[in-house]
C-alpha cells in the first residue's frame, strides 16, 4: 500500500443475470440479489454446513457395506450450498465374523468360523476371501446351518485358499449431529448418502424442511438409492462438481458483471474512510468516522503512521464500537488520529473470480484450486478497477491499460490473457458500449475501443484532464465519475468532478453520430446514472442528492405538471426567505420544487420551496437580491445555458450588419434570452438602448441589461435581432464574439434549432 490515501467508502455496483435478478456489490459485505418481487436485496448464495454427520446403523436386514455422508443446505429457490465436511467411513456390520472356507460351487457355500446367527433372505457383505475370489460382494442368503449358508446366484472361481469376513446388513441407517441452520435463507436441509464402496457419486437420502431435528434415518437400500437423485462430485477429469463449486459470492470484491452465463467479481475494495486511534503494544483499534462492517474481519490493516512499515491480520470487528481486533499487537507509533487503509491483501487485488455457469450464486472460492485468475502484475498498469464485456470478450480494466481475457471452455483450464490496449478506465461505471464499441474514460481523456484499437476522442477537452485550472477534473474524487448513455440523442455523458467538487455537477457530453462535444453543468450533484424502461422506450434515469431519482428529458418542468396550479407569473412582495404572488393560491404540489427568478429584480437566481402557503412561498435559503414586483417566477424551471465558441468578426470600415438569426418552436411564453460576449471578456455586452419587442420584431432590450429577451410566442419561430454600434475600426474594436443562449421552460419544452451569427467569418 502507499504512504497517502485517497479517501474511499464503498460504491456500490449492480448486474443483471439472464434470469432476470439484479446482483450489487459493494466489497464491504455480502453480495445482495434482488428478484424485483421482494421488498429488499438479501444475501446472495446460500452459507454451507460446518459440521459433518455422524453415521450409525440398525436392526437386520438388507443395507451392506461402507458409506460416506455429507450435509448440505438450499433456500426457497433451490439455490445449493457447498457441502459439509465428509463423514468418517462407516462399515455396517451389525453381526460379523470370519470366514474358515468358500466352497467352489453354484451358489458358493460359506463356512463360518462361529455361528452365524442369520436367517435366509438376510443380506450379507463378504470381503477378503482369497482363491475362491467369485464370493466377495453383497449377498443375499440361505441359511444351510447354524454356520454355513449359501450365496444366492453366485458362481465359484476357484478353491478357496485363505481368509474372509462377513458382516450383516441393516435395516436403517442413522444420522445424528446434523447441524441445525441459523441463516433465514436457508429452507432446507439434505443428507447425501454414497453407495457401499463408493466415493465420488452420492444420492439423497434425507429431505428436512423443518430446520428443527438434528436425528434422522433411513431404511434405503443401494437399489433405493439408484432410483433417487444422483450426485456427482467429481468428473472424469477431476472437475469439481458439487464440494466447493457452491460457495457462496466473494464478498471482498466491488464490481460483478454477467457475461455468458456467468458472473464476474474483481476490484478489491480498499477502505480508508475516517481515521483510526492506534494504540502501541494494543490488538484494538478504535476507529473515527468510520462504518466497518463484520464483512471486514480476516482482511489487512495498513496503518499510516511515519515509520510503520507493518500491517496486521483483522481477527474480528465490533461493528457497533467500531473497533478492530488486530491478531497480533499493533507495534508502531501511539497515534489519536492515524490515517489507514483496509484491504484484502497478498494477490487477491490482481484476482478475478467467476461463479459457475448458469448459477450466479455459486462460486469456488478456495485459495489453492479455487475458480479464478490471476493477472500478471504490471507495475504501470495501476490498480484494476473493473470488468467491461465487449462481443465475445471480457476486459479486465486498469488505470492505464485493458487487458482481454478469452476462454472457450473454462477459463481455468483454457483461459488466456493478454494485453488490449495501453489506454485505461477510472473506474467501472465511466465506460459504455454502443453498437459494438466501447467508450471509457480515462486520465488521459475519452477514447473508442473497438476490441482492437484505441481511438481518442476527446482532443478539445484535453486541458480539463491536465488536473489544473477552474475547469480541470478533480482526480482526487473519481470514484464519484460515472457514464450514461442516452439512446434517444446518441449522445453518452461523462458526469465529473471538476476542480474543488466532491459529487459530479458537470458532464462532459459527445454525440457519437455526429462527433460533436459539449460541457454541461447542473445545479445539483449528479450522484449516480442508469438506463431502465418509461412507457415502453428506454429512458435515462438519475440519482441527484437529497435522495431524489430523475426521468432525464421527459418533460419541461423539474417535479411539476399543467394540473399542479399556477407555477409561474409575476411575484409581488418578498422578504429574504419567503415570496408572494398576490394571484396565485399555491398547493402543495410544489413544495421540494425550485423556482427561477427568470426576469426582473433578481433575475437568474433559483431556490428551493420548502413551503407553501396561499399566496406565499417559502425557499430554502435567503435571496442574494431580494425579489419584487418587476420579478418573473417560474416554478420547476429547469435553467439552460448554451455558449459557442469563439467566433472572427468580418474586418471592414463600413456599417456591416451585426446580430443573430434565431430559429425555434414556438410556445405559450416561457423565457428565452441572448446575450454576448466580445474578445476574451466574461462579463455579457450591455445593451445600449432600450428596445421593445413590437420595436425589435421579437426581440427585446433595456439598457444596462446583458439580455436579449426573445418572444417564444412569435408564430413564425424566427427572430432576427441587429446589435447597435456596429461600425469597428482596425485597432481597437473588438474582433471576436461568442453568442449565449439561455431557456427556461414553462408547461412546454423549449426546441432552439438554429442560430445563425451576422457579420462573422465563415
Amino acid at each position: 500500500m502507499s504512504d497517502s490515501f485517497t479517501a474511499r467508502v464503498p460504491v456500490p455496483t449492480f448486474t443483471k443475470t439472464a434470469d432476470g435478478n439484479i446482483y450489487m456489490a459493494r466489497g464491504d459485505q455480502p453480495v445482495k440479489r434482488w428478484d424485483g418481487l421482494a421488498s429488499d436485496f438479501v444475501d446472495a448464495g446460500v452459507p454451507a454446513p460446518g459440521t459433518a454427520v455422524t453415521l450409525a446403523a440398525s436392526g437386520t436386514g438388507p443395507i451392506v457395506g461402507t458409506i460416506y455422508a455429507y450435509l448440505r443446505f438450499l433456500d426457497a429457490d433451490g439455490r445449493l450450498s457447498n457441502l459439509s465436511p465428509l463423514s468418517s467411513s462407516y462399515s455396517i456390520a451389525v453381526s460379523s465374523g470370519a470366514v474358515s472356507n468358500a466352497l467352489n460351487a453354484s451358489p458358493i457355500k460359506i463356512t463360518t468360523a462361529a455361528s452365524h446367527g442369520l436367517s435366509t433372505g438376510a443380506s450379507v457383505k463378504i470381503s477378503g476371501v482369497r482363491g475362491n475370489y467369485g464370493a466377495n460382494g453383497r449377498w443375499a442368503i440361505t441359511v444351510v446351518g447354524t454356520t454355513t449358508f449359501t450365496l444366492d446366484e453366485s458362481e465359484g472361481t476357484g478353491d478357496y485358499t485363505s481368509g474372509g469376513e462377513w458382516s450383516g446388513g441393516a435395516s436403517t441407517i442413522n444420522y445424528t449431529n446434523v447441524e441445525v441452520p441459523t441463516d433465514s435463507r436457508v429452507t432446507t436441509r439434505q443428507i447425501l448418502r454414497s453407495k457401499d464402496g463408493s466415493v465420488n457419486v452420492f444420492y439423497i437420502d434425507v429431505t428436512d424442511t423443518d430446520l428443527t431435528d438434528t436425528s434422522f434415518s433411513s431404511t434405503n437400500t443401494d437399489d433405493d438409492l439408484g432410483a433417487l437423485e444422483e450426485v456427482t462430485l467429481m468428473d472424469d477429469n477431476g472437475n469439481d462438481f458439487s464440494v466447493s463449486v457452491h460457495g457462496e459470492p466473494p464478498g471482498l470484491k466491488q464490481v460483478l458483471i454477467s457475461h455468458y452465463s456467468r458472473l464476474w467479481a474483481a476490484v478489491d475494495m480498499t477502505y480508508t474512510e475516517g481515521s483510526v486511534v492506534l494504540t502501541n503494544s494494543s490488538t484494538t483499534v478504535t476507529g473515527i468516522g468510520t462504518g466497518w462492517t463484520s464483512n471486514l474481519a480476516g482482511r489487512v490493516l495498513y496503518p499510516n503512521v511515519s515509520g510503520n512499515t507493518k500491517s496486521y491480520a483483522i481477527a474480528s470487528v465490533d461493528t457497533t464500537n467500531q473497533t478492530l481486533t488486530l491478531s497480533a499487537e499493533y507495534d508502531g507509533t501511539t497515534s489519536p488520529f492515524a490515517d489507514y487503509a483496509i484491504a484484502p491483501g497478498g494477490q487477491s487485488a490482481l484476482r478475478v473470480f467467476y461463479s459457475k455457469v448458469d448459477f450466479p450464486d455459486s462460486w469456488n472460492k478456495e485459495e489453492a484450486d479455487g475458480d479464478y485468475l490471476t493477472i500478471t502484475e504490471d507495475p504501470q498498469a495501476g490498480e484494476m478497477t473493473g470488468l467491461m464485456p465487449l462481443s465475445s470478450s471480457l476486459f479486465v480494466l486498469f488505470e492505464h491499460r485493458l487487458y482481454r481475457l478469452e476462454y472457450v471452455t473454462s477459463p481455468k483450464d483454457d483461459g488466456r490473457v493478454f494485453l488490449g490496449t495501453w489506454r485505461g478506465c477510472v473506474n467501472q461505471k465511466c465506460w459504455v458500449t454502443v453498437e459494438g464499441n466501447a467508450y471509457l474514460l480515462d486520465r488521459k481523456g475519452i477514447y473508442a475501443y473497438d476490441g482492437r484499437q484505441a481511438q481518442e476522442l476527446a482532443s478539445d477537452l484535453q486541458p480539463m484532464f491536465s488536473g489544473r485550472g477552474e475547469l480541470a477534473i478533480n482526480w482526487k474524487n473519481a470514484d464519484n465519475f460515472h457514464a450514461a448513455h442516452y439512446p434517444s440523442e446518441q449522445t453518452i455523458k461523462w458526469f465529473v468532478c471538476l476542480s474543488g467538487m466532491r459529487y459530479p455537477r458537470h458532464a462532459l457530453c459527445y454525440h457519437y453520430i455526429h462527433s460533436r462535444w459539449w460541457v454541461e453543468e447542473y445545479s445539483r450533484p449528479v450522484t449516480s446514472s442508469t438506463v431502465g424502461e418509461l412507457q415502453g422506450g428506454r429512458q435515462m434515469y438519475l440519482g441527484m442528492d437529497g435522495r431524489q431519482v430523475v426521468a432525464s428529458n421527459t418533460g419541461s418542468l423539474d417535479g411539476l405538471g399543467t394540473t399542479d396550479g399556477k407555477i409561474s407569473g409575476t411575484l409581488g412582495t418578498s422578504t429574504q426567505v419567503t415570496s408572494s404572488d398576490p394571484s396565485a393560491s399555491f398547493s402543495s404540489a410544489v413544495v421540494g420544487t425550485p423556482i427561477q427568478i427568470t426576469g426582473g429584480r433578481g433575475k437568474g437566481q433559483q431556490r428551493l420551496v420548502v413551503a407553501a402557503s396561499g399566496e406565499r412561498l417559502t425557499i430554502d435559503r435567503p435571496w442574494l437580491v431580494r425579489p419584487d414586483n418587476t420579478s418573473k417566477y417560474q416554478l420547476g424551471g429547469i435553467r439552460w445555458i448554451w455558449k459557442s465558441g469563439m467566433l472572427r468578426w468580418v474586418w471592414t470600415d463600413s456599417n456591416d450588419v451585426r446580430g443573430f438569426e434565431l430559429v425555434f418552436q414556438p410556445d405559450k411564453g416561457s423565457r428565452l434570452s441572448v446575450r454576448r460576449y466580445l474578445d476574451h471578456s466574461t462579463e455579457a455586452d450591455p445593451m445600449q438602448y432600450d428596445r421593445a419587442q413590437s420595436e425589435g420584431d421579437g426581440s427585446a432590450t433595456e439598457k444596462g441589461s446583458s439580455d436579449i429577451v426573445v418572444d417564444t410566442t412569435e408564430t413564425t419561430g424566427v427572430v432576427e435581432h441587429f446589435f447597435d454600434g456596429v461600425r469597428q475600426g482596425r485597432t481597437k474594436s473588438p474582433m471576436y464574439v461568442r453568442i449565449e443562449v439561455e431557456g427556461v421552460p414553462s408547461t412546454e419544452r423549449q426546441k432552439v434549432f438554429e442560430i445563425s451569427v451576422h457579420g462573422v467569418q465563415q
